[in-house]
């Protein structure tokens, strides 16, 4: 019964009557909770109480009694408790891992940080946002108990702010690791800076030199990110130096959808204030993809060749049937 007692193991035992040294029988072999058996006949279930009793599906009036004692379980323990939360999480049942983990705090058992991160990233990924953000709310509490959030905690929670479209939530919370020293991982700071406009110009230069500080590697998508805001809040000069600093660095380059994307940025009539970022980025496109040019017209060259060689060929075929005629 995984729903309400955690995991069930299964095992056969070849019964064809049921008696009640056989229920002692398998009472003895195996200490957990709940045991699902089945015999030729009927689906038993047998639960470990102080008696174990044994009730058959069809008819759940008729009980059979062991002189065994059951197993105890420790139900109050933090493994028991962590066992059912996780397959509970599992099984899709996420409003009864949340009982789970309320009734661990009612009898003073705390998750571990690993638990209750899965439980969090289940809540995100159905857009939870509130119930997975009380959770980190919780887990601030026992961070002495040493179950408190750490850099997995903030990134499922960025994660799931950012798709669904809590960017104010997803700001304080990339500011709260800031403050405490928790490193996110390159693919999180590229999510926040991809969700910033123009207006969150200030935020993005700051995550941006928060990865750098980091010892991160921006990547192509960072960079491009970056330049759309600082060009559409006409942050100009700046746009144009980090194009500078990636043209040094060499280490990345725009794909040419990128390239495309920023050109449609710019006005058809370039002011003087326009023209040095139009330069930079023409410059930095023919710099990584005039390779890419210089095939493409070779191609196109070969091509046209190719019909001038058929066009003669059946110019010449035309010329000798005229002279046969």
């Amino acid at each position: 019964n995984a729903e309400s007692w955690g995991t069930t193991k299964m095992f056969s035992v070849p019964l064809r009557r049921l008696a009640t040294r056989s229920v002692a029988a398998v009472s003895k072999l195996q200490a957990s909770p709940i045991l699902r058996f089945h015999s030729s006949r009927r689906l038993l279930w047998l639960r470990a109480l102080s008696t174990p009793k044994c009730f058959c599906s069809q008819n759940s009036s008729r009980a059979f009694t062991s002189s065994v004692a059951a197993p105890q379980i420790q139900e109050s323990s933090q493994e028991h408790y962590t066992s059912l939360l996780q397959t509970n999480l599992k099984s899709g049942a996420i409003d009864r891992a949340l009982t789970v983990l309320q009734e661990m705090q009612s009898v003073g058992v705390s998750a571990d940080t690993v638990s209750t991160n899965s439980l969090i990233r289940a809540l995100c990924k159905v857009g939870r946002i509130d119930d997975a953000l009380s959770l980190l709310d919780i887990m601030r509490d026992l961070t002495e108990k040493g179950a408190g959030p750490n850099e997995v905690t903030y990134i499922f929670l960025i994660d799931g702010c950012l798709r669904w479209g809590k960017l104010h939530a997803a700001a304080n919370l990339y500011f709260e690791t800031k403050a405490l020293g928790v490193a996110l991982d390159l693919l999180c700071y590229e999510g926040l800076i991809q969700s910033l406009g123009p207006t969150n110009t200030p935020l993005a230069l700051d995550i941006f030199e928060s990865l750098k500080n980091q010892g991160l590697a921006p990547s192509a998508a960072i960079y491009f990110a970056l330049v759309r805001v600082l060009i559409g809040n006409d942050s100009l000069e700046q746009a144009s130096a980090l194009l500078e600093t990636m043209d040094e660095e060499g280490k990345v380059r725009f794909s040419l959808e990128m390239f495309e994307s920023l050109l449609e940025l710019l006005p058809n009539e370039l002011d003087a204030r326009m023209e040095p970022i139009a330069d930079r980025i023409m410059e930095n496109f023919l710099e990584n993809h005039m390779h890419e040019l210089e095939g493409a017209e070779a191609a196109l060259g070969e091509e046209d060749d190719e019909s001038d060689d058929v066009d003669d060929d059946d110019s010449e075929g035309e010329e000798e049937e005229e002279e046969e005629e």
